[in-house]
């Protein structure tokens, strides 16, 4: 007789702590595995409700999605967000290369509202609230906060730039069909 074990109890058997998950049944490996993605969820969900609150992220969207001149586009986003990847999504390196690469890109007026943005909410704002002590803690946590902030960002900024393409192209299917 064939047994089926799904992969996906395999792979939970596999993450996380082994000792502490070397006690629980599958269901319960399944049932915490479930709870903490409905927690990074609603951390997903908090993350991006504070973007859309932020005058300046909507400014950028309305921006986009009205193909203004010198508006983010995808690759420069995408240009951005490697370059931070890079850096482990810290923004307050020795080398300051992350700030420097913003400044360039604003004094250059490229995409300079968004820039301005996230000068403002991942670099100004953390340092007033930590009153300007750079610690290796603080460098640390900042870098997970701005790692899932920049998931959601992405996810959310390839969502707008998907809508626009797929305006444009039905756009476009319909003013042949009218000729």
């Amino acid at each position: 007789m064939y047994n089926f074990i799904p992969k996906r109890k395999e792979k939970i058997k596999n993450s996380g702590n082994l000792e502490e998950n070397k006690n629980l049944s599958p269901e319960e490996l399944f049932l915490k595995d479930i709870d903490e993605e409905i927690i990074d969820n609603l951390e997903k969900e908090k993350i991006l409700t504070k973007f859309l609150e932020n005058n300046k992220f909507k400014e950028i969207i309305s921006e986009i999605e009205k193909e203004e001149k010198g508006m983010l586009n995808l690759a420069q986003f995408k240009r951005f967000y490697d370059f931070i990847k890079e850096r482990k999504f810290d923004f307050f390196d020795e080398g300051k290369k992350v700030i420097d690469f913003i400044d360039k890109q604003r004094e250059r007026k490229i995409a300079t509202k968004f820039y301005e943005f996230v000068r403002e909410e991942f670099i100004e704002n953390p340092l007033r609230i930590q009153e300007k002590k750079l610690t290796d803690e603080f460098r640390i946590s900042e870098s997970q906060k701005n790692k899932q902030s920049f998931q959601v960002l992405e996810k959310y900024l390839l969502y707008i730039f998907g809508k626009k393409r797929m305006k444009e192209k039905l756009d476009k299917i319909e003013k042949t069909e009218v000729e």
